[in-house]
């Protein structure tokens, strides 16, 4: 699990865009067992942000980058 090699598993969680993201606007937040609910929902926020920015795109290469403060 790539969460222990982080140093800081609490703020670990995988992102995934579905293939049409342009038309659907969909993204997954998934968190393993030592996922922090707050990471979760920071996650759902700066997705949601993309998303409507219409940067999700991005986001798919660059997440972990953005949110890893």
């Amino acid at each position: 699990m790539f969460a222990k090699y982080t140093g800081r598993p609490e703020k670990f969680c995988s992102m995934h865009f579905g293939n049409e993201i342009g038309r659907y606007n969909t993204a997954e937040i998934m968190g393993h067992p030592e996922t922090a609910p707050e990471t979760m929902e920071q996650a759902a926020v700066m997705l949601k942000e993309k998303i409507e920015k219409g940067e999700a795109g991005v986001s798919a290469g660059k997440g972990f980058f953005d949110y890893k403060d």
